[in-house]
């Protein structure tokens, strides 16, 4: 008994969007920081051609809070500031796989030749993004190759 065509487009749309679905997730993660001066005012060199200082910007992850061996590092360079204000998409110049955010991960700054900022900030996830875990054991996922208990080798 073969399925019908109703059924077999469903199973093609269904492979289609279970594709979909696992769409490459971009590898960058999005940071904002303010930097102020040694008196608190906030630095400002929108531009490094016209301003006095440049400003290259190393971030860091490690496994812990404190100590330990950076297990990624990533430097921007002549960084421009706003009234304090930077923004960095880490993981654009050095790849910010999965595989480095396992566990805890703990992040530090490091302006110029200057020593890292701390305490270091952890990493945490965003409210969809811990809902999302749940995909990894969905039960959708496991059967995916099948459509009503039919294997999709009869659709063809």
């Amino acid at each position: 008994m073969r399925p019908s065509l109703k059924a077999w487009l469903a199973c093609v749309l269904a492979i289609f969007f279970t594709q979909g679905a696992i769409a490459d997730v971009p590898e960058q993660l999005h940071y904002q920081g303010h930097l102020v001066n040694g008196a608190g005012e906030a630095v400002d060199c929108t531009d490094a051609f016209n301003c006095e200082l440049s400003f290259n910007i190393t971030a860091r992850l490690y496994g812990g809070a404190t100590g330990g061996i950076s297990q990624w590092t990533e430097t921007h360079l002549s960084v421009p500031i706003y009234d304090g204000l930077f923004i960095l998409p880490l993981g654009s110049l050095q790849g910010l796989g999965s595989d480095l955010l396992t566990g805890e991960s703990w992040l530090t700054i490091q302006i110029n030749d200057n020593p890292e900022m701390t305490p270091r900030q952890q990493l945490v996830s965003a409210p969809y993004a811990i809902r999302a875990n749940l995909a990894e054991s969905a039960l959708e996922s496991t059967n995916a190759q099948q459509l009503g208990g039919v294997a999709s080798s009869e659709f063809l």
